[in-house]
């Protein structure tokens, strides 16, 4: 940008470039102060004896300046040359028709300084293009001054010379031969100065491992472990320079590696062969060699013995009561012992009618309390709704609910209806068959209507005798049940 400098005569005294190498004008005419009027007021001098004639303005070309002392010379924004106008002198306030003026100098936007200047991008930054001293700086291509632009950036790679972004160049833009065609990656095998081409220092072959190189089997062929460049390739481990290259272990590779987790190896990675995907589990009943098929038991579904994968085995190939016709475990059941029925498996939140009433897993409101750990209602409560609610009962609310028998309004005994809310029997212990008259809902298991005798010690015992087996192979089972 052009700046005018503050200009007022002078006769004697100090110069212009005696006060701003002060600063002392550029501050005041910066902040809009009028000049010291001690040393500025009526300073002016006479006008030139050979100026022509004309208002307030600049001295005449022809005269000469008048004496005077303590002044700034002042020139007017208008007017043209007389000798005899007075000076315009610069007050405490008023400072009208000055203009200021910052020395030149770089970092002022202009190329002003005689060619000393390459450059000028109006600051004294370094690593934008121009630096401090206004000299273009390398890899950066710069117009004169600001006002033809800003800097740009000169990096290109295979002009032999390392740039900002560059790691190495080489001279030129080719790949395979130590720098890459951007000049952004090195191979570390070789050796790089910048403007020549790329040395190699290591020799992939020779059985050492050089800058670069991760292994060295003695040779430079790709496909056993180490490569043509020596890089280790994918599945392999080299720890010997010099030696063959080694399979790393795995899986399916017919050896057992205890130092991976692997039990067995049959020399595949197959699920279901004794030996699985992983090589972490064996077959019940495998015997597995290493690199060969496992040897496992014939698994026969249903013979009642646990084989093989089996889960399960309840004797039978069926599905639908427990234990598949695959002998797997079917939902909502669990199978304890082999060779035997399966059971519901309480309190999985699946009720599986009519071995389960209920089951304290589903979800709803005091599910847990009115629903036993044997999947049985407790007495006292009643459930509805989806999602189910649980509530207590009353008994004598007259209301039958949960596991009431009947309810007649009150808690009254000999009525029908105990104090329990169950129905009560009609019982005689007079007349040729004595005993009770069952009633529905009152507990006892008989034909509705007919008179229950009480059984003999005889009867007990020939019932007994007869369930016997029945009970002896069921006993397993009715542990199991409430």
């Amino acid at each position: 940008m052009t700046k005018e400098r503050i200009a007022c005569p002078v006769t004697t005294g100090l110069s212009v470039g005696q006060l701003v190498g002060f600063g002392f004008v550029a501050v005041l005419a910066l902040a809009g102060i009028g000049c010291n009027p001690a040393s500025v007021v009526d300073g002016g001098g006479a006008g030139g004896s050979a100026g022509g004639s004309g208002a307030t303005g600049n001295p005449g070309t022809s005269g000469t300046s008048g004496s005077g002392s303590g002044g700034i010379n002042l020139h007017p924004s208008t007017g043209t040359g007389g000798g005899g106008g007075s000076a315009k002198v610069c007050n405490a306030t008023s400072t009208s028709g000055c203009t200021a003026q910052i020395p030149e100098g770089c970092g002022d936007g202009i190329n002003n300084q005689n060619g000393i200047e390459q450059c000028d991008d109006g600051n004294v930054l370094p690593g934008d293009g121009c630096n401090g001293a206004c000299q273009v700086e390398p890899h950066w291509n710069c117009p004169p001054d600001i006002r033809q632009g800003p800097c740009t950036r000169m990096v290109i790679c295979g002009d032999g010379v390392v740039g900002a972004g560059e790691v190495c160049d080489d001279g030129n833009t080719s790949d395979n031969d130590g720098c890459n065609s951007t000049c952004t990656v090195q191979d570390p095998r070789y050796k790089c100065i910048p403007g020549q081409l790329c040395t190699l220092v290591s020799q992939c072959g020779d059985k050492r491992i050089e800058p670069g190189e991760n292994c060295d089997d003695g040779n430079s062929n790709s496909g056993d472990g180490c490569s043509s460049v020596c890089q280790v390739e994918a599945g392999w481990v080299c720890p010997t320079p010099g030696n063959p290259c080694k399979p790393a272990p795995r899986c399916g590779d017919g050896i057992v590696q205890p130092s991976i987790g692997e039990v067995c190896d049959d020399g595949n990675t197959k699920d279901g062969d004794g030996c699985s995907a992983d090589c972490k589990a064996k077959g019940a009943g495998c015997v597995c060699t290493p690199g060969q098929a496992c040897v496992c038991p014939v698994v026969k579904c249903g013979n009642g013995t646990i084989e093989g994968n089996e889960q399960c085995d309840d004797g039978n190939d069926k599905s639908g009561d427990g234990c598949s016709s695959t002998c797997t475990i079917e939902t909502g059941y669990t199978c304890p012992f082999t060779n035997a029925p399966c059971v519901p498996d309480c309190g999985d939140g699946i009720v599986l009618a009519p071995m389960e009433q209920c089951d304290p897993g589903v979800k709803g409101t005091n599910m847990a309390q009115a629903c036993s750990s044997t999947c049985k209602w407790n007495p006292g409560w009643a459930c509805s709704g989806t999602p189910v609610s649980c509530h207590q009962t009353v008994c004598g609310d007259g209301k039958v609910e949960g596991s009431e028998g009947c309810d007649d309004g009150n808690t009254l005994p000999n009525d029908g209806c105990s104090p329990t809310c169950h129905a009560e029997p009609t019982c005689t212990s007079t007349g040729p068959t004595p005993g009770c008259t069952s009633k529905c809902g009152d507990g006892l298991g008989s034909t509705k209507g007919a008179t229950m005798a009480t059984p003999t010690t005889a009867t007990v015992a020939h019932r007994l005798a007869r369930w016997s087996p029945v009970t002896s192979a069921l006993s397993p089972i009715l542990a199991l049940l409430p």
